[in-house]
Parts: structure tokens; sequence; C-alpha cells
């Protein structure tokens, strides 16, 4: 959602699960994320009105982006960003079971419209 209409807005952090797979190493072993390829974003979907074909909420929308032969891939995703690329390829991931485990802590702050946040840290 990111539309000036939404009825609500906010912002997710999470945190990798120490004793588990990263995300980024999920996908690599299920053949969804190429070698060189890096998780730029994530936006996960637990109700959606249109999923993607063969998919059912809730699901992982992923953009990757190809870091090949960069130290930094932080910084080679901002400077292809500065130079233009807006086409990065996206991938879509049924969340099971394994992907939860993937975060020791995933949370999701919404606030609706009209409302300003006052989430205690």
């Amino acid at each position: 959602m990111s539309t000036s209409d939404d009825d609500w807005s906010g912002v997710a952090f999470a945190q990798n699960n120490r004793t588990a797979d990263t995300l980024a190493a999920h996908l690599q072993a299920n053949g969804i994320l190429p070698p060189g390829h890096f998780v730029a974003n994530v936006q996960l979907y637990l109700r959606a009105t249109a999923a993607p074909k063969g998919l059912k909420a809730p699901y992982l929308t992923v953009t990757l982006f190809d870091a090949s032969g960069s130290c930094d891939p932080a910084a080679a995703d901002r400077e292809a960003i500065q130079d233009g690329q807006v086409v990065f390829p996206i991938v879509h991931v049924q969340v099971d079971e394994k992907v939860i485990e993937i975060f020791s802590d995933l949370m999701i702050d919404l606030t609706p419209k009209g409302f300003h946040t006052t989430t205690a840290k």
C-alpha cells in the first residue's frame, strides 16, 4: 500500500532468526535467488484481493538486485537507482512455516489515516 488514500500506513521491523536460514539463503536453496543477486526489498502480503497466479496470501513479493562482482551490494544498489535503473527482477514466494521461521521477530506498525504514530519504542 503506497497511495495517499490508504486507510492505514506504517512500517515493519524484522530480525533474522540466528538459528535458521536467512531469507536469501532460503531463496538460494530453492533456486529462486540466482548467484550474485541480493534481496533488495520484501513486501509481505497477509491478505490480497488479487494475488499472483498460483499463490494465495500470505505471500512475499521479493525484489532482487544483481550485484555480481560488487564488494558493497547496498552501495551498488543505490548507484543503480541513481543511474536510472528502475527495473529489478521480482519473484513471489508463498509464505509457509519455513519462511516464518526465518524471522525471530517480525512486527508491522500501522497507523490509521488521520492519526499520528505514538508507538512506544
